[in-house]
Formats: C-alpha cells, sequence, structure tokens
C-alpha cells in the first residue's frame, strides 16, 4: 500500500473513531441521575441517598421529591436501580483526591515496570541499553501511543530510539514486537483465569457469556497460531504453508518467524517477561476497580475487573483514536452493561482511567522533546520500515550492522 492510500485509510479510521465517541456521548452518557421505579419510571435529577434508606432527588424545576426503597427498583437483590450521572461522578472524584494520587502513583509504578520487562527483553537480544534509557524510552511511547495522532505508535517510537541508541534495528523492532505479544497475551490469560474463576465458584452467569467466548477464542487462536507459525513440521503437517504465504499482512508473519527464531533459547528470560506483564494487568484492573470504588459504583468488584478489564484494554488497542478513545468507552458500557453496571457510570469509569493514563504519559512528551533533536516523526516511520523489511531475513546473529538511522 502506496503512502497516500496509507494516509487516506488513517483518516478513515479517525472518522470511524470520532463517530464512536459522538455516539458514546450522545446515547450512553447522562447528566443527571436517574432512579428506575418499580412500576418501570424513571425519575431524574439530582439524587442524594438518605440515611433512612430513602432518596431525595431535586429535580428540574427546583422542587424535591422523596422516594422510599420500596419503591425503587434493583438491579440485583441488593443494589437499587440509581444510575449516577456524570454531574455526581465528577463531584466524587474531587471529594477524594487521596484516591488520585494512588492511582497515578500506581499506573507509573506499571509504565516502570513495563520499561523493565522491555529492559531484559533488549539485553537478551544483545542490544545493549540501560535501563534507564528502556524506561525513558517506554515512556515517550506511551505519549505517542496515547497523546499524539497519527500512524507513528508507540511501538514504532520505541524500536527508534532502541537503535539509534544500539545500532541494532532489526533486533530492537523484534524485541518491541515480542514485548508487545507478550503483553496481548497476557491481557488474555489473566481474563481467562478471572472468567474460569467466577464460573468455578459460582459467581459466574449469563452476563459474563460474551466475555468468556471471546477470551477463550483468543487464547485458543492465538495459541494455535504460535504454534502453526512456530513450526515447519506443523505446517507441513497441516498443509497450511502455501495458505499462510497468501495471507495479507505478510510483515506480521515474518515478525512472529522471525521473533520465535531470535528468542527460541531465551527461555528464563520470557517468563520474567511474562510475569512482569502479568503483574501489570492485573494491576491495571484492580486500578480500575479502585477507581469504580471511589466513584461508589455498585457491583463492580475486584474480581469482575480482572475478568473483564483485560478484554475492554485490548479492543481499545484497536488504532482508531490515540488511547482507545471511543471503543474503549463502547467496551466499557457493553462488558460492563452485561453484568448489569449502567453505561453511564462504565462510560464515567472508562474516561476516568484513560484520564489517569494520559496523565501519567504526559512526561513523555517532555522526554521526546529533549531527545529528539532533528529527528522527526517522518525520519522515524522511515527508519523503523526499512528494519522490518529486513527482518524476514534475520537470522541470529548474523544482523547487519548499518547505521540506526538507515534501518
Amino acid at each position: 500500500m502506496d503512502r497516500h492510500k496509507k494516509t487516506l485509510v488513517r483518516w478513515l479510521l479517525r472518522l470511524v473513531g470520532l463517530g464512536l465517541v459522538v455516539f458514546v456521548v450522545l446515547t450512553q452518557v447522562r447528566w443527571d441521575d436517574e432512579l428506575r421505579l418499580v412500576d418501570g419510571t424513571v425519575v431524574a435529577g439530582d439524587v442524594r441517598a438518605q440515611p433512612d434508606q430513602s432518596y431525595q432527588v431535586l429535580l428540574e424545576d427546583g422542587s424535591v421529591r422523596v422516594v422510599r426503597d420500596a419503591e425503587i427498583a434493583r438491579r440485583t437483590a441488593d443494589v437499587p436501580h440509581v444510575t449516577w450521572g456524570f454531574r455526581t461522578l465528577g463531584g466524587r472524584v474531587l471529594q477524594k483526591p487521596s484516591v488520585g494520587v494512588i492511582v497515578l502513583a500506581a499506573l507509573i509504578f506499571v509504565l516502570l515496570l513495563t520499561g523493565v520487562r522491555w529492559y531484559g527483553l533488549l539485553q537478551a537480544v544483545d542490544v545493549r541499553m540501560s535501563m534507564l534509557e528502556a524506561i525513558r524510552f517506554t515512556f515517550i511511547g506511551g505519549f505517542f501511543n496515547l497523546v499524539i495522532p497519527g500512524s507513528t505508535g508507540g511501538d514504532v517510537v520505541k524500536a527508534f530510539y532502541a537503535a539509534k541508541q544500539s545500532g541494532r534495528g532489526t533486533r530492537s523492532v523484534l524485541s518491541v514486537f515480542v514485548d508487545r505479544i507478550i503483553g496481548v497475551f497476557t491481557l488474555v490469560l489473566v481474563a481467562a483465569a478471572a472468567l474460569l474463576y467466577l464460573e468455578l465458584t459460582g459467581q459466574g452467569g449469563p452476563g459474563f457469556r460474551v466475555a468468556q467466548i471471546t477470551v477463550y477464542a483468543l487464547l485458543a487462536g492465538g495459541a494455535f497460531g504460535l504454534i502453526v507459525l512456530a513450526s515447519r513440521r506443523v505446517r507441513r503437517a497441516l498443509g497450511l504453508s502455501a495458505i499462510i504465504r497468501r495471507l495479507p499482512l505478510q510483515h506480521i508473519v515474518a515478525e512472529v518467524g522471525a521473533s520465535i527464531r531470535l528468542y527460541r533459547g531465551q527461555k528464563r528470560v520470557l517468563l520474567y517477561a511474562f510475569l512482569i506483564s502479568w503483574v501489570n494487568q492485573s494491576g491495571i484492573a484492580l486500578i480500575v476497580w479502585a477507581l469504580a470504588d471511589a466513584l461508589s459504583i455498585e457491583g463492580v468488584t475486584a474480581i469482575i475487573c480482572l475478568a473483564l478489564v483485560p478484554l475492554m484494554n485490548l479492543l481499545a488497542a484497536i488504532p482508531l483514536l490515540p488511547g482507545g478513545w471511543g471503543v474503549g468507552e463502547l467496551a466499557f458500557a457493553y462488558f460492563f452493561g452485561q453484568v448489569g453496571i449502567p453505561a453511564t457510570e462504565a462510560v464515567g469509569l472508562s474516561i476516568l482511567f484513560r484520564l489517569s493514563y494520559v496523565l501519567v504519559n504526559l512526561p513523555g512528551g517532555i522526554l521526546w522533546v529533549l531527545l529528539r533533536g532533528q529527528d522527526s516523526r517522518e525520519d522515524i516511520e522511515a527508519a523503523v520500515e526499512q528494519a522490518s523489511e529486513r527482518v524476514e531475513q534475520l537470522r541470529v546473529g548474523q544482523e547487519s550492522t548499518a547505521s540506526p538511522d538507515g534501518a
């Protein structure tokens, strides 16, 4: 695909992303609180719970309506059907600044661990770089992923600066590719483990069926794909070699094969990276749980977040808009909605989580401005694309030592 077609596709994807954001705002977001009564009517306004379990609702005309607990429908056996609007959710956030500090600190820790994970993968294939540099490039990559629109994603930026620092362009590209694959695979595994726990303990139900089908299908499909791409013997036995050669996105097929060859003997490093990724993905799910608790969203538990948040974050990685905006909010609304969480509350939780993530990645923008020198975004894209073109010829120990700017 030539550059003009790529640009057109990127703009079409952005328009789709913007359309999703508008759709979410118009259909899923409510400004006022809503009380759903047993008779099916909805009372909207500023809802305030009272000590006697009744609710006072300040209506738009300024009058106050008192609604008794017995009049209110139930979401579950012990959760009243109250949907908190954006105004109330925002007020709760401002009332708990300590939670915000803890969440931001936890997200920074997750980013640091991500840098440490990538550092281990770099060292394993003889790409020499300090841990501090790996962490710095990770923050810069996070800034591009979450803040900067366009095709220059965080992985591209990380690969470029690793190549420029070490002089090993192809291995830098593959280290970033393996780092991303481990992260995605762990996302699915964390969700699968939590969903299995829910099922075995009798806490599952119809609300988790779509998540279960999606996660188990991704797990099975991903495992099968890796086995097929890793083993020529399996490909020949199944008669898949010719089919794989005709698949689109051949650069991804080549990167998988080259990565397997490059990291074949690095089982300990891969296990170390997997364990760090497990801590990261579990930690992010628990951060969302902490935010839900701060917003007083009833029905969101730690195990539900471990089961659903990894899947929702995986879907939010679809590159329509930076940071997963639009897709992430729809995913939160849908999957949390399946377990009884109102869409407005789920979308509010998603927005708060995404804003927190953007905030902790903003320092990456400062680091990039200080680091980039004369490197433009076009230079970064071209250099990494050239390195990617050499992936199919990669053999361990045979990488060209050409300048990273031309790799």
